[in-house]
């Protein structure tokens, strides 16, 4: 769905010993030479990573130079200012590395990340990170147990991205960050590796500020977002865009935390699945920018019920093309007084959809607009033929 980061590239420009570092440590595990696999059982199949435990231990402070490797843990003893149009700030290479910044702060001027982690079980901690916005603040690559945890971050393209290719993006934690003003994501997290996950990504606690994007993006095979995850999305213009395998948000209330044009997004999906939630926004609908609570586009299945989104453009809006026969099920969920409609069912290229359940909804009050739209499509022959459209509160 999005174009890899081209970070790999820095590879060829780092001195011979840190191409060695970093082709060592990747999603398999680290310290091994190229092709090798350490973390595969004696059967050769993949062992799952345990999940790592956040430290709060301090490792010794030092000195550390701008485009500097580390292979052990360390706490910046000062600020650096990096030119990162061909090296990163800090390339992290060793297993089990701690990078504590002690509340010192890496300023990136330029293309390339303030933090790269290359290796396993790596912690990002306690640091202050302003980046261009061309760049990602702190990049793990092919990293499994990565923990990023209260670092502030602002300025950057992407505050936190994770990519993983050679194996799964397992057992990552992204804890208690700021991520303020990003261009495009606040957190993006992308496997793109095709094998199974043993432990799901954890993301708590982080506050997303004024991201111009969405604050938090992924394209994982399973993701879950839950209530009490605790992030935050204040004066940011998107929350969730869930992309991948499959995706579960519940008790989610984005009045107690609100985006400004939509809280959910979900695309190319094989499942989707919404339960009790709160997708309203504040501040309305926009003369400009149509605000959609939920928006599903491309997505194989979805079951949504206990939604409660009120006072948007849109609440619900259906979307596919390509030959995709997405399937709803829209159950129980209070969509009214939204500007344009309760739900709008859109073929973008006269695909038809599968079977559409929508039944015991509070479709009420959508002032000058629908209850339920189709676009693209007829109602009576562009949908599944076991599907049940009502009955609903109109």
């Amino acid at each position: 769905m999005c174009e890899r980061t081209t970070y790999p590239l820095i590879r060829g420009l780092l001195p011979a010993v840190g191409v060695l570092l970093l082709f060592g440590a990747g999603c398999n595990g680290g310290g091994g030479s190229p092709g090798s696999s350490p973390s595969q059982g004696p059967s050769g199949t993949p062992t799952s990573t345990p999940t790592p435990t956040p430290t709060s231990t301090q490792p010794p402070v030092a000195q550390v130079q701008c485009g500097q490797i580390l292979t052990s843990s360390v706490t910046l003893a000062s600020d650096l200012i990096c030119n990162t149009a061909s090296l990163p700030g800090v390339v992290i290479a060793g297993d089990g590395v701690v990078l504590d910044g002690g509340g010192h702060q890496i300023t990136a001027q330029g293309y390339l990340p303030a933090v790269l982690a290359v290796a396993n079980r790596v912690t990002v901690q306690n640091l202050q990170v302003v980046g261009s916005p061309q760049t990602a603040g702190i990049y793990g690559e092919n990293t499994q147990g990565l923990i990023v945890q209260k670092n502030q971050i602002s300025g950057t393209s992407i505050g936190i991205d994770v990519y993983c290719d050679t194996s799964a993006l397992d057992a990552a934690q992204i804890l208690d960050n700021q991520v303020s003003a990003a261009a495009q994501f606040g957190l993006r997290l992308r496997d793109e590796s095709g094998q199974p996950v043993q432990n799901s990504p954890v993301v708590k606690g982080n506050f997303f500020q004024n991201t111009a994007g969405y604050s938090v993006m992924t394209e994982l095979p399973q993701f879950a977002v839950h209530g009490s995850d605790t992030n935050r999305f204040d004066g940011s213009e998107y929350g969730y865009y869930l992309s991948g395998g499959s995706a579960t948000v519940d008790g989610m209330n984005f009045m107690n935390s609100p985006v400004t044009k939509g809280p959910v997004f979900a695309a190319d999906l094989a499942s989707f699945t919404l339960t009790n939630s709160v997708l309203s926004i504040p501040s309305g609908p926009d003369p400009v920018q149509e605000r959609v609570a939920l928006h599903l586009y491309r997505v194989g299945q979805a079951q949504v019920s206990g939604l409660t989104a009120q006072g948007m453009d849109v609440a619900v809006k259906l979307a596919t093309d390509t030959g995709i026969q997405s399937q709803l099920a829209l159950t129980g969920s209070t969509l009214s007084g939204n500007a344009v409609a309760g739900v709008w069912i859109q073929s973008y290229d006269g695909t038809d959809f599968g079977n559409l359940t929508i039944q015991n909804n509070d479709l009420t009050s959508n002032p000058a607009g629908y209850a339920i739209h189709f676009a693209g499509i007829s109602q009576a022959t562009g949908i599944g033929p076991s599907s049940q459209i009502g009955p609903n509160q109109e």
